[in-house]
C-alpha cells in the first residue's frame, strides 16, 4: 500500500499488482475457506475522498469468483 500512497504510483498500477499478489497467494479461496461460512463479512479499508482502498481489489475478487 506504501507504494500507492507515500510514493504517488497510480491506482490503476498498484490493484493491478495487489491482485496479482492475491491470486498468486490464492487470497479468494483462502478467505472463502475462513469465511465463507458468514452471511455477511466486513472488509475495513483506508478509503478517503482522494484515495481508494486495497479491499475494493479483494470486493472485486470476491464478487467475480
Amino acid at each position: 500500500m506504501d507504494l500507492y500512497t507515500k510514493y504517488h504510483m497510480p491506482w490503476e498500477d498498484y490493484a493491478r499488482e495487489y491482485e496479482k499478489i492475491i491470486r498468486k497467494r490464492d487470497g479468494v479461496a483462502h478467505f472463502k475457506e475462513r469465511y465463507g461460512k458468514y452471511h455477511s463479512v466486513c472488509l475495513l479499508g483506508t478509503a478517503t475522498r482522494k484515495r481508494r482502498s486495497h479491499n475494493e481489489v479483494l470486493r472485486d475478487l470476491l464478487l467475480n469468483s
